[in-house]
């Protein structure tokens, strides 16, 4: 393999999500696409099972983000969140009873 096909090896890898250590420079350029095709998932069954898996990784990682997303999309509804309508404009001294 020259560097121009190694370089389109590890492209191929990255917008795939593959290890580059996947890359056997021991063989040829066409095996070496051939065995990085069989670990891209090709139906839709995987895709959808893989993007679960990703989704579930995420709301558990990043919690509050995906919470506060779902919130801001209208996903959710919270009823004790909301604030009661104000009168008068918020007041620091008011509040802290200065």
């Amino acid at each position: 393999m020259n560097a121009l096909q190694l370089r389109h090896l590890k492209r191929f890898c990255q917008r795939n999500g593959l290890d580059t250590a996947e890359i056997d420079s021991r063989i040829s350029y066409s095996e070496n696409k051939d065995h990085l095709g069989t670990l891209v998932p090709r139906n839709l069954e995987d895709l959808v099972v893989q993007g679960e898996a990703q989704l579930e990784q995420y709301m558990t990682e990043h919690f509050l983000t995906f919470y506060v997303s779902c919130i801001l999309a209208g996903e959710m509804e919270i009823e004790h969140a909301a604030l009661p309508a104000r009168s008068k404009p918020f007041s620091l001294r008011e509040y802290a009873n200065f």
